[in-house]
């Protein structure tokens, strides 16, 4: 698999080689330019490893620490229909295989568009182009096996699962969100927050969505440092297309948000949580 991404004139690729096991566990392993192995995640839905080859580091995480979304899935489903257009645009070719074309385009202006190759026998999407403005991101398979079996070694963890203490997680649940709307303009809805600490200080993580795209807005009693955005690992679907952050102040705490939000859009957030 290819992922790039492009702003202006400035252009990013990486390959990566993706694995499937059904029901829901991926090993993905992303290459160097030599094509040795420079980083493998491992996921299954629920829990995720990321294994930073040559740093010899491994980072891991478990969706118990940080509690279920606060929308459905059917909730979710239904935020795509009502912000965006989803048009199949007709049919084409990738690695000789019959595709949809599948479109969807944001109803609110500014927001990233997609475009999706969907394999017509296995539904898996084979293609996906998200763009903006003057700027972009695709991932698109190079090479496609379906229906091979894999040993289960290949998707088998370093360690054991964490034994993630249940009265301890932190659950995403409307009491952690305070008085924050459940909604926001642009069609974006709450889907998650929790409630953690930094160096002994308290933190407030809240991420909306719309049924495409998310963003995140940290609530904390100090301003927050600039810092590199780092997108997320993630090769099953594009990357962030621009990853804005904007900070102002609200009510005595201090909030910074992240992510593909047109100018525009931020101000009528900024203005209705004042």
């Amino acid at each position: 698999m290819n992922l790039t991404r492009w702003r202006s004139a400035d252009t990013h690729s990486e390959e990566a080689d993706v694995y499937f096991m059904p029901p829901r566990s991926y090993r993905i392993e992303f290459l160097s330019p030599s094509g040795a192995v420079d980083r493998v995640v491992l996921t299954d839905g629920s829990r995720q490893e990321i294994q930073l080859v040559r740093q010899g580091k491994l980072v891991e995480s478990d969706e118990k620490s940080f509690g279920s979304p606060l929308l459905s899935d059917e909730r979710q489903r239904s935020l795509l229909l009502v912000n965006y257009t989803v048009e199949v645009a007709g049919t084409d070719k990738v690695l000789a295989r019959p595709v949809w074309i599948v479109q969807l385009t944001p109803l609110y202006p500014g927001k990233p568009a997609e475009r999706l190759l969907v394999d017509q026998e296995s539904g898996i999407i084979l293609e996906a182009r998200r763009v903006a403005a003057e700027a972009g991101s695709s991932t698109t398979f190079t090479r496609f096996e379906p229906n091979v079996k894999l040993p289960e070694s290949l998707f088998a963890w370093s360690h054991p699962a964490p034994n993630v203490d249940e009265a301890l997680a932190k659950p995403n649940d409307r009491e952690s969100a305070g008085s924050w709307p459940s909604t926001l303009p642009g069609g974006f809805s709450l889907l998650s927050s929790e409630n953690f600490e930094i160096n002994g200080k308290p933190v407030r993580h809240l991420r909306y969505f719309d049924g495409l795209s998310s963003f995140s807005i940290f609530e904390t009693a100090a301003p927050v440092a600039d810092a590199p955005v780092k997108p997320a690992i993630d090769a099953l679907r594009p990357g962030p297309v621009v990853e804005a952050v904007e900070r102002w102040k609200a009510h005595g705490r201090y909030l910074t948000a992240i992510g593909e939000i047109p100018a525009p859009l931020f101000a009528a957030i900024q203005q209705q949580i004042r």
